[in-house]
């Protein structure tokens, strides 16, 4: 019995040790699986993936890992304010214009300056003020740095055409297209200008107008001529008085 008990003995312990063994190989293996899980594709693997990716309707980022703050792995946008949005909307839109303003008076020579006709836009827009909800003096003020902040973009690109030798595309005939475009985007901008105002006066309401014009900033992807106569353009909404000490030349 005691050789038997003694083979017994011997098969349990090498029983013992094959289990170990195999135990050892598959954590080694793990090991090595999560070590080539986490070392970056090769670059034709990636181009591969990348052309993939643009078959399948163009190229997108790979999605950032799940945070608690993020669970979904996707920054949502910033939702729109109903109230600011249409405001600022309209003044890019105003100086979109004036860039084909700009364009007009390379092909002409007409100046920037054109004194008559702010003067007669800011008595009018005066005048219709009260309908809308907002003073003379409010509007006045809003147009006059709608008019400054045009100005800056027309100058600076004039200047860039000059030093250029020419300027790009066609221009647009500023009697019969572009200052009617304008004259009606007047109605809309103090339509506008009144809801703002209707809001409560505070930093509640700058904030909201701060946040406003960041957001449509950066969706817009604004250059510098352009973020800057932008800023300008919305800077003291509400206001009876322009602020003094504001001048721009991005040449």
């Amino acid at each position: 019995m005691r050789p038997f008990v003694f083979l017994a003995h011997r098969v349990g312990r090498l029983a013992c040790l094959s289990v170990l063994a195999a135990g050892y190989s598959c954590v080694a293996q793990a090991a090595s699986d999560a070590t080539a899980a986490a070392q970056p594709a090769p670059r034709g693997v990636r181009t591969i993936a990348a052309q993939a990716a643009q078959a399948a309707g163009g190229y997108r980022a790979a999605a950032l890992p799940a945070t608690p703050r993020d669970p979904a792995g996707v920054r949502p946008a910033a939702a729109a304010d109903p109230v600011v949005d249409p405001l600022l909307q309209g003044v890019l839109e105003r100086l979109a214009i004036g860039e084909a303003v700009a364009r007009s008076k390379f092909d002409t020579g007409k100046p920037v300056q054109d004194t008559p006709r702010e003067q007669a836009l800011l008595d009018a827009v005066a005048r219709q003020a009260p309908q809308y909800g907002v003073t003379g003096a409010q509007a006045r003020t809003f147009f006059r740095a709608q008019i400054e902040a045009g100005k800056v973009v027309q100058t600076a690109l004039l200047a860039r055409w000059q030093r250029q030798g020419g300027a790009p595309g066609k221009a647009v005939d500023l009697g019969a297209t572009l200052r009617p475009r304008l004259d009606a985007l007047s109605g809309e901008l103090l339509q506008n200008l009144g809801r703002v105002c209707a809001l409560p006066a505070g930093s509640a309401r700058q904030a909201r107008i701060l946040q406003a014009r960041e957001r449509l900033a950066q969706a817009r992807k604004l250059g510098a001529l352009q973020r800057a106569a932008f800023d300008q353009a919305t800077s003291g909404l509400c206001a009876a008085s322009a602020k003094r000490g504001m001048t721009l030349a991005l040449l």
